[in-house]
């Protein structure tokens, strides 16, 4: 097994994935190999930064989403069309995402 293999199995279990190596195999590697040592201890810190980065904020969009919904006159007219029964309920728009 090659050191290729050996970083395959460690970004792996850096992102909480099975390796397919034995833990004790990805240390005695990590012990003979200052390659992968570097690697790692860079692996490590990216892996580190990208999770605790924060989200950039993003507009809502749901106003404009709902906006374009037809009205709920036009929305029965076509769900007769559609062969949906009059006055089965509609389900509600679900908003999902959105911050409080």
């Amino acid at each position: 097994m090659g050191c290729d293999q050996y970083r395959e199995a460690l970004s792996a279990d850096l992102d909480g994935e099975p390796a397919g190596v034995g833990a004790a195999g990805l240390r005695g590697h990590l012990d003979r190999c200052a390659g992968c040592r570097d690697w790692y201890a860079a692996a490590v810190r990216v892996t580190r930064l990208a999770r605790l980065a924060p989200a950039e904020p993003v507009p809502d969009l749901a106003p404009a989403v709902l906006a374009a919904l037809p009205p709920a006159d036009a929305a029965d007219a076509a769900d007769g069309a559609a062969g949906v029964p009059p006055g089965r309920a509609r389900p509600a728009p679900v908003r999902a995402g959105s911050a409080p």
